[in-house]
């Protein structure tokens, strides 16, 4: 009788089982036509992907349309320009606008121009607002009197939505980026930032910080302006941008606000943004800089050294090393290479932190250190040729060649600089033949030289060693007059179907590291090609015990690099995706060097990078823990990545 019951527990449990298994959600890749649609793309078949452009069927116009934004293929654009005028599906339209602004072709302009007008729908004309925007700045290098009608267009009109505002601060934000001085788009700010919304007021901060117009900053109802937005803004996420201009101002009162941003009782990004600011504000006095190395943030402190630093202060403005020798190596070794300008016994000193520490990451701070000081060259030289651990290898190289910044037309930058590279580390040799750009050599070591570069030329694995491929031929252009071209990864690793048939919509990712632990949701139906890579990676194993090898406060925080420097790719990349997806707090994005160029290398951005947008893939979003990842610094561990189910609860 027991048996019976066990047993019939079991098929029980069995059919619970088996029906949860079926009402797990499945992601859109169980349809082949949208799997045919990402090959064409991940091929960029663009001649085989133009008929779904005009499918009956609403959901394969989508996906075609939102494949084209990476494809970025002016052979569509006939289609993507009609879609935009005339297909009933606001996604379509709005995806045709998104496709356009990533093409940037100029003469999209008036297509882009004429839509906005007759199209009623503030998603499709915030996306054609930004996209108008893309294609301005795109051209503004060669086609100055097309980007000035871009700016005449987007200061005449008029607009009541959030997502248009949104969509104008982007297109600025990429207007700016390009250089561009012209001050008509600062001049209209006030008027788009009434009774905004949280995003548009980011769009719009990060739009003005990127303005190199510095006249602007000195009308003083532009100063009024700035000052009294600061102090209304309540959102720390506006405010973190907003310290920025505050550094372009000059005058007292805005000096004062700027340092009470810096106090303890700020947000970390908000303090690290406004000492970044003090660069900028040659009336900020190093004395509140030094005050503020007591900040509890690490961040905080180290944006303190790199701000006095630049600085350039007199030997009785230097602060106390007391002050921070409890802290990290990182700090320890960055507060080092400021002294040691003003005080040369810390050479000595750097010398033996380099020696004595105990992990790779402080080696790696002492060693950057050493670039302060030009006299020990020849030792980082020496150093780099000798060292066996990768990171230490590249900071050495790099050192080598802030010490001898000014000096590269000497023999002996030649001499050294010529027997890191023979080292045949690809980290190494990426930054030794950058920096052989700089030099005019004899013709004897230009022959000689060029012999070497083009012999590892030849040795290069492709397309894992792109970057240091690009490098050398870029160096081998400027010295012999060569039109080589550089090397663009074709297709070289297809997706994984069933792995992304297995995932869910949203599948969970936790990742555990020394400093805590984070989890994300990634997106297989946003970026299928980048995200299978990823679960692959994660489920070998390919991510645990690495390291977060780069940290940019305010910025990123980067890691999965198999040589611990950046410079490391597994043996295949993947294709970039792009998607209407936005880059914020916690956002999970790909590194590349180049479009299709990704592979391991992964990124969490801190706070909004909207200049992101488009041009690196996005797959992923941190759900918890993102006080984790604005605490992670430089040297701490990726322990384990492993997929699990189900989407967690969001924090």
């Amino acid at each position: 009788m027991k048996f019976t019951r066990f047993f019939i527990l079991f098929l029980i449990s069995i059919v619970l089982f088996s029906c949860e298994e079926k009402s797990k959600p499945k992601n859109k890749f169980t349809n082949q036509e949208l799997i045919t649609i990402h090959e064409l793309a991940d091929h960029r078949n663009t001649t085989a992907l133009l008929p779904y452009l005009d499918s009956p069927d609403e959901a394969l116009r989508i996906e075609a349309f939102t494949v084209m934004a990476s494809v970025q293929d002016t052979l569509a654009l006939e289609k993507l320009h009609r879609h935009l005028i005339e297909d009933s599906s606001e996604q379509v339209r709005q995806l045709a606008a998104y496709a356009i602004g990533q093409i940037g072709h100029e003469g999209s302009v008036t297509v882009l121009t004429t839509c906005y007008e007759k199209d009623s729908l503030e998603s499709v004309r915030g996306a054609i607002l930004e996209a108008v925007g893309k294609i301005g700045a795109a051209q503004y290098k060669n086609n100055q009197s097309l980007t000035n009608l871009v700016l005449l267009f987007l200061d005449k009109i008029r607009f009541h939505t959030e997502s248009e505002r949104i969509g104008w601060g982007k297109a600025a934000i990429r207007i700016h980026m390009a250089g561009v001085t012209n001050p008509t788009l600062m001049n209209r700010m006030a008027y788009v930032l009434q009774l905004t919304g949280r995003d548009s007021r980011i769009a719009c901060a990060y739009a003005m910080a990127r303005f190199k117009g510095e006249d602007w900053f000195h009308e003083s109802s532009n100063i009024k302006y700035i000052k009294n937005w600061c102090r209304m803004e309540r959102d720390y996420e506006v405010r973190i941008p907003q310290m920025a201009l505050l550094g372009k101002l000059h005058d007292t009162e805005s000096l004062d606000m700027l340092k009470g941003y810096i106090s303890e009782n700020q947000d970390q990004m908000v303090q690290v943004a406004a000492i970044r600011a003090a660069k900028n504000r040659s009336d900020f006095p190093i004395s509140d800089l030094t005050s503020a190395l007591t900040l509890k943030s690490e961040h905080a402190v180290l944006e303190c050294i790199s701000v006095i630093a630049s600085k350039n202060p007199m030997p009785n403005q230097l602060p106390d090393f007391a002050m921070i020798q409890h802290r990290s190596s990182a700090v320890q070794a960055a507060m080092m290479k400021l002294l040691v300008t003003g005080k040369p016994e810390f050479a000595e000193r750097i010398i033996q932190g380099l020696d004595s520490a105990q992990s790779v990451y402080s080696k790696v701070h002492f060693a950057h250190a050493l670039g302060a000081m030009p006299a020990q060259a020849s030792f980082c030289a020496e150093r780099a040729v000798k060292e066996t651990e990768l990171p230490v290898k590249y900071a050495l190289t790099e050192a080598f060649l802030e010490c001898t910044a000014g000096q590269t037309s000497s023999g002996d930058y030649i001499t050294m600089s010529e027997s890191i590279f023979n080292t045949g580390d690809i980290g190494a040799q990426a930054l030794i033949a950058q920096s052989w750009r700089s030099i005019t050599p004899s013709k004897a070591d230009q022959e000689r030289l060029s012999g070497i570069l083009s012999a590892r030329l030849s040795s290069l694995k492709l397309p894992a060693e792109v970057e240091t491929y690009n490098e050398i031929v870029q160096t081998l252009n400027q010295w012999n007059g060569q039109q080589e071209k550089l090397f663009v990864p074709e297709f070289n690793h297809p997706i994984d179907w069933a792995l992304v048939a297995s995932l869910q919509p949203v599948t969970e990712v936790k990742v555990k590291t020394t400093r805590g632990d984070f989890v994300m949701e990634i997106y297989p139906e946003a970026a299928p090609g980048s995200v299978a890579s990823f679960v692959k990676l994660a489920n070998d194993g390919f991510f645990n015990d690495k390291y977060f090898h780069r940290v940019v406060p305010n910025f990123v925080i980067q890691g999965g690099c198999p040589r611990g420097d950046g410079m490391g790719s597994t043996d295949y990349t993947i294709r970039s995706e792009f998607a209407l997806h936005q880059y914020g707090p916690g956002t999970l994005g790909l590194a590349s060097s180049g479009k299709d160029t990704e592979s391991c290398q992964w990124f969490v951005t801190n706070t909004f990078a909207p200049h992101l947008e488009g041009r690196y893939t996005i797959l992923g979003q941190v759900v918890m823990g993102l006080e984790i990842v604005n605490a992670i610094q430089i040297g701490d561990k990726i322990e384990q990545v492993f997929i699990t189910e189900g989407s967690p609860k969001k924090k």
